[in-house]
C-alpha cells in the first residue's frame, strides 16, 4: 500500500491554542532523542501499538505548524513512535475544536510474537473477536453517524462512509470540514477515491485557509492515475497569487489529465496553449484539443472551439460552423453562448445577417441573466433592427445591464435619455454616467467631467 505523507488537513485539525493537558500514561517507554521522527497516523491501529498516553487540546488553524512541532517533541520525550489526532465533531464559532492526541509506541518483539500467536488461532475464533462495523439496528440517525465516526479510526471503509455522510448531510448535520478531514485520512491510508473527494471539497469557501493541503491530496489522486485528479491539480498549480503557483506543473498536470481521458483536462490544456501560459503558444494544437474535448461532450470545449472559429485563431475562419456550435451550446443553457450566437446573427460581416433571430436569442440571453444580452437587445430596440423601434424599452434594457454591473449599459442609457431632452431626467443621467465611470468606463470619466 502506498504511503501518503499528507500533513495538511489532519494537521489543520490539530493546531493548538492553549497549553495541552496530559492524561495518565498507559505504558512507559524511555525517552527518544529530541530530533526523533514521530509518524502521524490517520487512525489508531487495532493492534501492533501500545498507547503511552493522551493530550487534550483545542484546534487553532493558524498555529498548526507550531503545534505539530510541540507534539513531535512531546512524543520524543514519551518515547512514542507515532501519534494520532482525534477531533470532536463540534467546534466553536471561531473554528476551534476539542482534540485528543494519542501517543503510541510500537509493540516490542515479544508483544509482536504474542500478536502473531493470537493471529494463528482458528478462523472461527478470529471472526468472533473481529469488531463489527455495521451500525446496530434501531440507532437514531445521529447515533449512526457517531457510530461511524468512532469506527472510522478502526476501518478505512467505515471512515469513507462517515466522510460521505458528513459531506452530504446523510443521517447527520452537514459538516464539510469534518468530511474533508475524514477523506484526507482515507487518502493517507491509500484510498484513491478519498484523495479525489478531499481535493474537490477543499474548493468550499469554509476551507479556503487549507488550500495548500488540496495540492497534496490532488497530487496523490493524480499519482493514482485519476484523470480528474490531475486536472484538479493543474487548476491548483495555476491559481493566481497562490504561493504554490507553478505554471509549468499546471501544464504537465493538464497534459496528464487529458491523456488519461478527462475532457476538462484537454480543454484547460488548450486554454494554456492558446495563451502561451506555462508553455509555448500553439494555437493549432489548442484548436485540436478544444475539438477533442467538444467531441467527448464538454460544452465548454465546444464553446471555446466556436470562439476560435469565429476569430480564425489557429484555424480558418468559419462563421457557419461556429454558429452551429454556439447553437448547440446555447441549447444546453449557456447564456454566454446564446449571446455570442446572437452577435453572429447581427454581425454585418456574417455570411447571413438575421436581426430578428439575433433579437430572439438576445432576449433569451437577457432572460437567463446575461447582462450583455440585455444591452445588445436594447441596442436593437433603439435602432429598430429586428424589433420595432422603442426608445423607452431600450433604456429599460440598458439600465438592466447597468444594474448588473455592465458599464456600457449605464452609458448607453444615459446618452439615450440625454438625447430625449427630458429635463426631469437630468439627475438620473448624471447618476448613470457616474456609475459608468465607477465601473471602469474611463472615457466617460474624462469626456463628461466638464458637463456632469
Amino acid at each position: 500500500m502506498k504511503q501518503l505523507l499528507l500533513t495538511g488537513m489532519a494537521m489543520a485539525l490539530c493546531a493548538c491554542a492553549s497549553a495541552p493537558k496530559h492524561s495518565a500514561s498507559v505504558t512507559s517507554r524511555p525517552p527518544r532523542p529530541d530530533d526523533c521522527r514521530v509518524e502521524v497516523l490517520p487512525f489508531a491501529p487495532s493492534e501492533g501499538y501500545d498507547e503511552l498516553g493522551t493530550v487534550a487540546a483545542h484546534t487553532l488553524p493558524n498555529a498548526r505548524e507550531r503545534f505539530s512541532e510541540e507534539m513531535r517533541k512531546l512524543g520524543c520525550q514519551r518515547g512514542a513512535d507515532a501519534v494520532v489526532y482525534e477531533a470532536a465533531p463540534s467546534r466553536s464559532a471561531n473554528g476551534a475544536a476539542e482534540l485528543t492526541v494519542r501517543f503510541l509506541a510500537r509493540q516490542s518483539t515479544g508483544a509482536e510474537a504474542a500478536a502473531g500467536a493470537r493471529n494463528a488461532s482458528s478462523q472461527e475464533a478470529s471472526a468472533e473477536a473481529a469488531p463489527s462495523f455495521a451500525p446496530p439496528l434501531g440507532m437514531t440517525p445521529s447515533e449512526k453517524a457517531g457510530f461511524l465516526k468512532i469506527r472510522c479510526r478502526l476501518d478505512v471503509r467505515v471512515c469513507s462512509d462517515a466522510a460521505y455522510a458528513y459531506a452530504h448531510g446523510v443521517d447527520t448535520a452537514k459538516d464539510e470540514f469534518l468530511a474533508t478531514a475524514l477523506y484526507t485520512a482515507v487518502c493517507r491510508a491509500g484510498d484513491k477515491k478519498g484523495c479525489l473527494m478531499a481535493a474537490h471539497l477543499y474548493d468550499q469557501p469554509s476551507l479556503r485557509p487549507y488550500r495548500a493541503d488540496a495540492v497534496e491530496v490532488a497530487s496523490a489522486a493524480c499519482g493514482f492515475g485519476i484523470a480528474n485528479g490531475c486536472t484538479r491539480l493543474g487548476v491548483l498549480y495555476g491559481e493566481q497569487g497562490a504561493p504554490w503557483r507553478d505554471d509549468a506543473r499546471m501544464v504537465e498536470s493538464y497534459e496528464r489529465g487529458c491523456k488519461l481521458g478527462d475532457a476538462m483536462g484537454c480543454n484547460d490544456l488548450a486554454w494554456a496553449l492558446e495563451r502561451g501560459r506555462g508553455t509555448s503558444k500553439d494555437l493549432a494544437r489548442a484548436v485540436s484539443l478544444y475539438q477533442q474535448s467538444c467531441d467527448t461532450g464538454l460544452m465548454l470545449g465546444c464553446q471555446n472551439l466556436a470562439v476560435m472559429l469565429t476569430m480564425g485563431r489557429g484555424t480558418r475562419r468559419d462563421v457557419s460552423r461556429a454558429s452551429t456550435l454556439f447553437q448547440q451550446v446555447c441549447a444546453s443553457g449557456s447564456a454566454p453562448a446564446c449571446n455570442a450566437l446572437a452577435q453572429l446573427a447581427k454581425d454585418e460581416t456574417a455570411t447571413s445577417k438575421d436581426p430578428a433571430a439575433a433579437a430572439s436569442i438576445f432576449e433569451s440571453s437577457c432572460d437567463a441573466g446575461q447582462p450583455s444580452g440585455c444591452v445588445n437587445l436594447g441596442w436593437l430596440y433603439e435602432r429598430g433592427d429586428g424589433k420595432p423601434q422603442d426608445v423607452q424599452r431600450a433604456v429599460a434594457l440598458y439600465e438592466k445591464g447597468c444594474n448588473a454591473g455592465l458599464a456600457v449599459g449605464c452609458s448607453n442609457a444615459a446618452s439615450l435619455l440625454e438625447a430625449s431632452n427630458a429635463p426631469a431626467a437630468a439627475e438620473h443621467i448624471k447618476a448613470l454616467y457616474r456609475k459608468a465611470c465607477d465601473l471602469g468606463l474611463t472615457p466617460i470619466c474624462e469626456t463628461r467631467a466638464a458637463t456632469h
